[in-house]
Order: structure tokens, then C-alpha cells, then sequence
């Protein structure tokens, strides 16, 4: 199978360790380009309508960010096999290994060449523009592809934690995604505690990043990495002595799950009991919620508003 792969990057620092990763893939990519220092919108895009253009030349489009570094030489080889052996399979999305987060997370997409996408207004969840159910998550079978973001710059740490903010607060969406603030919360909580058991300075960026655009309640003009907020606010940040900057974020002032709707903090709860919380079960609470399955289960609790 011939590979067409998109690259999106713009300051991360993992780009080289990406690239090395593509070339000594035992499958060969076809083709691939960069797409470097567009905002994130723009960005996806003009990634979708290239793979678009281009669909006849090749079987498969992969898109690949530049703080992904692909777990193995034979990732290429996997996705083809199993694409060759599923014909009805048109959108694969695969887990990562999170540096951040130390959790496996979503992650890297393949598609194949018939695939379609539509331009949409959505700004925030900007992998989310084809229909999904065409869309299977793999979190064993191939996961992971890649290990992400495992050498982040400062201010790239920092634009991680605003951007699971982002996606968490949802400013200017027409109706928030419940399932989509659960995991970005749980992504949160895990983020930290890999900050309180490390004090890595990048770690505590990340934190308050993340704090920072819920308090602002910053929309998806700040996930740009040229976005003038952020890097005035980062700017602050990276003056500061290590002591200071950790004292910022162990000292958060944010409430907990008071943010999350009453239902989602019902969900979070139940799947923390159960033991089974990660990436699939994480997209299947997604799904629950949308559906509203947790009303029938906990009445009193969802009737509450966000």
C-alpha cells in the first residue's frame, strides 16, 4: 500500500526525532509534507484538502503531529496490514504514550484514501470534521503508535496545558461536549500528579497553562502558538525562579470537578470505582453521555445544571 503522510508542526521540539522516526519506517511513506507555522485550524484544514487532492496517487493518508515519534520501525507495515485486511475500515485513530500525562491518550490518525472530510466552523476539535461513526479507536491492538511529546520545550509544555483547557472549557461551541470535558479533565488530574511527584519546571507550566484558560476561560485563538495572550502570559511565567513557579501550581485555585456537569462528575466517579478509567473507556463514557444512558442510571444527579 502506497502512504501519503501530513505533518503538522510548528515549535515542537521532538520535529527531527519525528521525521527520523518516518524514514526508518520498514514501509516506506509514498510521499509526505510539512505543514509548519499555520494556526491550528487553518492548519487541519489545508492537511484535509491535501489529502483530498491527492487521494488517487496513494491507499492511505496518515497524519502525523511533530511531537509524535512512532513507537516502532513496522507502524507503517501495521496500519497497511490492517487496513488490507478490514476493507470496510475507513478511519483509524490509535493511542499514544504521553509523556505528560504518563497515560496512553488519542492520538494519531489514519485514514484511508476514500476518506472525505467537510470544512466545518468547528475551531476547537479540529480532528473531529469527518462522521464518527467511520471512525474505530484502537487502544491495544496497534497502540501505541507513537510516544508524545517526550522532550517539550517550556513554552511548548506550557501550550499543552492550555490547550486540554481549551478543549475543556469549550468557549463559543453551541453545545459542549460532556464526554469530551471527562477526559480532558482526567487528562488534567494526571498531568498533576505527574508534576507533584516530579516538580519538573515543564510539568508546572503545563499545570498552570492548563488553569489559566479555564480561569480565562480562553477560546480556541489561544491554542495558536503565535496567539498573543499566551505568550505574554508565558513570558511571566518563564522570568520566574523555579521555587515561585511551582508554588503557582501547587496552589491552584481551581475547585476541582465543580467544572464538570453534574453528569459527567457522575460518570468520572463511576469509572474511577470501577478501576477500568483510560483512553477506550474514556471514548465509550463519550459515547454514553451523549446518548444520556447516565440519567436512567443516577436521575437526581443529572437533572442538575453545569
Amino acid at each position: 500500500m502506497n502512504i501519503l503522510v501530513g505533518i503538522t508542526h510548528c515549535i515542537e521540539n521532538e520535529f527531527e526525532q519525528c521525521l527520523e522516526s518516518i524514514d526508518r519506517q520498514t514501509l516506506p511513506a509514498f510521499d509526505r509534507f510539512v505543514l509548519s507555522n499555520l494556526p491550528n485550524k487553518e492548519a487541519h484544514d489545508t492537511l484535509y484538502r491535501t489529502f483530498m487532492e491527492r487521494a488517487g496517487e496513494v491507499d492511505l493518508f496518515i497524519k502525523v503531529d511533530a511531537d509524535m515519534v512512532l513507537a516502532r520501525p513496522t507502524f507503517f507495515e501495521e496500519c497497511a496490514e490492517r487496513f488490507r485486511s478490514e476493507p470496510e475500515l475507513e478511519h483509524l485513530e490509535i493511542a499514544l504514550n504521553d509523556w505528560m500525562t504518563r497515560r496512553r491518550i488519542f492520538g494519531l490518525h489514519v485514514y484511508r484514501s476514500t476518506h472525505r472530510w467537510q470544512q466545518t466552523a468547528e475551531a476547537i476539535f479540529v480532528d473531529m470534521v469527518d462522521h464518527p461513526h467511520q471512525r474505530v479507536a484502537d487502544t491495544t491492538r496497534l497502540a501505541p503508535a507513537a510516544v508524545h511529546s517526550p522532550d517539550p520545550s517550556p513554552f511548548q509544555a506550557y501550550h499543552f496545558g492550555v490547550h486540554k483547557g481549551v478543549k475543556f472549557v469549550q468557549k463559543g461551541r453551541s453545545r459542549v461536549q460532556a464526554g469530551q470535558r471527562v477526559a480532558h479533565w482526567y487528562h488534567f488530574e494526571n498531568l498533576e500528579a505527574h508534576f507533584r511527584e516530579t516538580g519538573d519546571r515543564r510539568l508546572a507550566l503545563a499545570v498552570i497553562g492548563f488553569n489559566d484558560a479555564l480561569q480565562s476561560r480562553w477560546g480556541p485563538e489561544a491554542v495558536d502558538y503565535d496567539s498573543e495572550v499566551t505568550a505574554a502570559r508565558f513570558s511571566s511565567l518563564a522570568a520566574m525562579e523555579g521555587r515561585e513557579l511551582a508554588r503557582i501550581a501547587r496552589q491552584s485555585p481551581l475547585p476541582g470537578e465543580r467544572f464538570l456537569p453534574a453528569g459527567a462528575r457522575f460518570e468520572l466517579n463511576r469509572l474511577r470505582v470501577s478501576g477500568t478509567l483510560g483512553p477506550g473507556i474514556l471514548l465509550d463514557a463519550a459515547k454514553r453521555l451523549r446518548r444520556g444512558s447516565y440519567r436512567r442510571e443516577c436521575p437526581a444527579v443529572s437533572r442538575q445544571r453545569w
